[in-house]
């Protein structure tokens, strides 16, 4: 891997969560003797994260099984909990390592915005089953010394819930209260935006957002956070996941738009002109320079208007029709038919944002059309003239 990535390069082996994030769980160093791997960690974890530049993993990153965070659900029973609701998060990675004390203390602080120790004592916990039925049943409250105990040592998983509140006050139905905090949650979304566009901060930005939040607005977030200087209209946002890697988001979607996969909600930031509403991004493939053409281009343009703006960028000139567009598209082996109907609109030829299209030799009759070629025998000789566009007819079939 170092002939690959370079002499100085780290590399660190990690676990894919459930979130879809990625924790770090040791560097992967060789042996002495040059030929082995002493980390077992690779056989249990296939995912390994590099450093290309000479520094470490950052001091800020905690690495390690021990520090592997669980996602809990949070249900707060205070009786003011709806004055709240617009700031908490009801979804939590913790690392287990995290004493029951300590998640009390940040869950404490994350609601009234201070510390009081004072208050903290009065604050309690619990495990909540929400399929029981029985209301006192549905909670098993955490005594002061399990409070010490990880929740490791609670045997605390992803999915578990736990409830706080006051000791002073009675929460009348677990299930309600929780009902009421999950419907907030569905509100909310936590993101991941990673960074392709400085390489030297690789750091990606964590945001949490109302699901009607825009895209817009995310990007603007993340290029505040990574320092950068540029304009929104320069840059897209992706989906960080390799089957949806090459379509652009719109600046006009909101974030409940986005079709994420299970609990994966990470994006990408990238050069590139944003997106407006009936834009769509095209891939051109040709065997010209620039070989592969980005092209932003309103969807309610003509095949031919698309063929004059390609022409353009590769220096073609505008009366060369010696070739035509194929739609590339993985789920097939080969390239998929000719586009010819060139009066219609790209949306009309069904292309859509991120699609693929390649230059291939030989023109094609536009559609509804077939193309005659025509000899002519002389003194009883069939003679064959060369191929050539002005000796080529075409008849509707209209």
């Amino acid at each position: 891997m170092s002939d690959i990535y370079g002499v100085g390069s780290h590399f660190y082996i990690a676990k894919k969560l459930r979130s879809g994030q990625l924790h770090v769980i040791n560097e992967l160093i060789r042996s002495s003797n040059d030929k082995t791997l002493d980390k077992s960690d690779l056989s249990n974890y296939r995912n390994i994260i590099v450093y290309t530049n000479p520094s470490s993993l950052p001091d800020t990153v905690l690495q390690g099984e021990e520090f592997e965070p669980i996602m809990l659900n949070i249900v707060y029973g205070f009786p003011d909990a709806h004055n709240h609701t617009s700031r908490l998060q009801t979804i939590r990675h913790i690392s287990k390592n995290t004493t029951l004390l300590e998640l009390k203390e940040i869950l404490y602080h994350d609601y009234y915005g201070h510390d009081d120790p004072q208050k903290l004592r009065q604050i309690r916990m619990g495990k909540l089953n929400l399929e029981e039925k029985n209301n006192r049943k549905s909670r098993r409250e955490y005594k002061t010394d399990e409070e010490k105990q990880t929740l490791a040592q609670l045997r605390l998983q992803d999915g578990d819930t736990l409830g706080i509140d006051d000791r002073n006050s009675l929460v009348p139905n677990w299930k309600d209260v929780s009902s009421s905090s999950t419907n907030f949650g569905k509100n909310q979304l936590s993101l991941t935006v990673k960074n392709s566009i400085d390489t030297n901060n690789i750091k990606p930005m964590t945001y949490s957002c109302l699901n009607t939040t825009l895209i817009e607005e995310v990007k603007r977030m993340a290029i505040q956070a990574f320092g950068l200087s540029l304009d929104s209209c320069m840059c897209r946002l992706y989906i960080d996941d390799p089957d949806a890697a090459h379509i652009p988001l719109y600046d006009h979607q909101t974030v409940d738009s986005i079709e994420f996969k299970q609990n994966n909600t990470n994006l990408c930031l990238k050069f590139g002109q944003s997106l407006k509403e009936n834009d769509i991004l095209l891939y051109i493939l040709s065997d010209r320079e620039p070989c592969s053409l980005e092209l932003v281009v309103d969807q309610n343009i003509t095949l031919s208007h698309l063929w004059l703006v390609i022409k353009q960028e590769l220096n073609i000139d505008e009366n060369d029709n010696e070739y035509h567009l194929c739609e590339v598209k993985p789920s097939l082996i080969n390239d998929g038919p000719p586009l010819n109907d060139f009066d219609q609109t790209l949306a009309a030829n069904d292309l859509t944002n991120g699609a693929q299209l390649t230059m291939r030799p030989g023109s094609v009759a536009k559609k509804n059309y077939v193309r005659l070629k025509i000899s002519r025998i002389v003194d009883k000789t069939y003679e064959s003239s060369e191929a050539s566009m002005n000796e080529f007819l075409f008849y509707s079939l209209i």
